[in-house]
């Protein structure tokens, strides 16, 4: 038997995280850095496995992944004003230099922090984790409504940054760049409202974590399937939709 109450928690993480990372995946796209989420994600993965050397304690942790991320959002927001053409190529660079440095102190130390960075464990999040991803999703609808847009680099980097570094530890690398660009991707693509990507989002998420918990799946893994395809069939049925008024 499947306790139903066990979803509840990643459910309501899930659509908490949603509710900052798709405006700022649609920003993403729009400034063409994809690679950004991945690099943003794996600094803050990176920091926290480097503080966790030396500070065993989780705040410590968390500290050091926000302050690398932030770090690296003041490097892109650089390189993004001198080095436009070529933004792309190096947020990939970074990505591939954080991953392997973070695989050379998870080997020397025998630990399993870059396997949990990667995947997360979203099934097991507690109420006191909800706190920081309700307070970061108020701040980016605040000033998404405040500014009609996150157009401004010195404001998207660090909010960006900040934001992917508390849904990192808890959703995974993987999750998260999923959640900041399929839904983005739909809305994008079919030129479909928020409330579409919303949608789509929270039933990939509910659909996952049944998923895992009915045959014992992975969690991360799961949504980010079952994120895909609840997209793709919003994008379907939506083109539908839109057909059927059109000839209406």
């Amino acid at each position: 038997m499947m306790s139903w109450d066990l979803i509840l928690l990643p459910l309501a993480a899930g659509v908490l995280v949603l509710l900052s990372h798709i405006p700022l995946g649609v920003q993403v796209l729009g400034r063409g850095v994809v690679f950004l989420d991945l690099a943003m994600a794996q600094l803050a993965a990176l920091g926290g496995q480097i503080t966790s050397l030396y500070f065993p304690d989780k705040l410590w942790i968390a500290a050091g992944g926000v302050s690398l991320a932030l770090c690296g959002a003041a490097w892109v927001a650089l390189i993004s004003r001198h080095y436009a053409h070529h933004r792309e190529a190096m947020i990939g660079c970074l990505y591939v230099a954080c991953v392997c440095i973070g695989l050379i102190l998870d080997s020397q130390s025998h630990g399993a922090f870059a396997h949990k960075s990667s995947h997360g464990d979203i099934l097991w999040v507690n109420p006191e984790q909800l706190i920081p991803l309700f307070a970061v999703a108020l701040l980016v609808i605040a000033t998404r409504w405040s500014y009609t847009q996150l157009t401004n680099g010195l404001l998207f980097y660090p909010l960006f940054a900040l934001s992917v570094t508390l849904s990192v530890d808890l959703l995974g690398v993987y999750l998260v760049f999923a959640s900041l660009i399929v839904p983005a991707l739909l809305i994008r693509v079919c030129s479909c409202p928020l409330w579409v990507g919303y949608f789509a989002g929270i039933g990939g998420y509910a659909a996952g974590c049944l998923l895992a918990l009915w045959q014992d799946w992975p969690a991360g893994a799961s949504i980010v399937v079952m994120l895909m395809l609840t997209a793709i069939a919003a994008a379907l049925s939506f083109s539908g939709v839109r057909r059927l008024a059109l000839f209406s």
